[in-house]
């Protein structure tokens, strides 16, 4: 996906830059530019690499912690704060917290 003629001027927030598309009929949607797998180097590609590692069954690197690409000190910290949040048992287990996420996510129209 990308921009097209229904796209306004980027908007400009330190290092990350982002563009708004207003599609008539449909909610605004922000375009995040990140970094895919093969254009990572240095340490980005460390994160990747690290996060791959602890998470052998997937390939990729998920669209939503690519967003933080451009900050990898920043997705590191992150990933270091949020995974124990949203994957070890605590209150909620790991498939109710699933079910939680997958709800919000169809209120909010989007795909994660």
């Amino acid at each position: 996906m990308g921009p097209d003629e229904n796209v306004q001027p980027r908007l400009d927030y330190g290092r990350t830059r982002f563009q708004v598309s207003r599609v008539p009929g449909r909610m605004a949607m922000a375009w995040i530019r990140w970094i895919e797998d093969e254009e990572a180097e240095g340490a980005v590609r460390e994160v990747y690499e690290a996060w791959k590692a602890a998470n052998p069954e997937r390939k990729r690197m998920p669209d939503i912690l690519k967003a933080l690409s451009l900050r990898p000190e920043l997705l590191k910290h992150i990933i270091a704060l949020t995974y124990p949040v949203h994957f070890a048992d605590g209150y909620l287990d790991r498939q109710t917290k699933e079910a939680i996420a997958t709800f919000v996510s169809a209120l909010n129209r989007c795909k994660y």
